[in-house]
């Protein structure tokens, strides 16, 4: 699975309430504290997704934009960059769950944080 800026361009224009379930899913395997459920809000707060956008997504895709979200939300935020980006790469913990939710694997998902973090840095 490649990611271009096609992609991460698309990705940064996604509505969160489409994707609050499963952000939430994610926070819960991430054991994140309930404070932190206002950063998807905040970091999403100008993207337009709609539903007539998303239909035929299935639940893999939406879990990689949630991951994908997280990335960017992790560059925003030390404390959680710190936890989940060790030494400009993924944990292990963020790796193995981004693995069982959407397929992309620690390979995979350091690229797209590299990508990320090129377009918004």
């Amino acid at each position: 699975m490649g990611y271009g800026r096609t992609h991460f361009h698309f990705v940064i224009k996604c509505a969160p309430r489409y994707f609050v379930g499963n952000w939430l899913e994610l926070e819960a395997r991430l054991h994140l504290t309930p404070t932190r459920r206002d950063l998807l809000n905040r970091v999403a707060a100008t993207f337009e997704l709609n539903s007539e956008n998303i239909v035929g997504w299935n639940k893999r895709e939406i879990n990689a934009i949630v991951v994908a979200l997280f990335l960017v939300i992790c560059l925003i935020d030390l404390e959680l960059g710190d936890e989940y980006l060790i030494k400009e790469n993924v944990s292990p913990e963020l790796s193995s769950i981004s693995s069982d939710v959407c397929g992309i694997d620690q390979q995979e998902l350091t690229g797209l944080y590299t990508l990320i973090r090129s377009e918004i840095c």
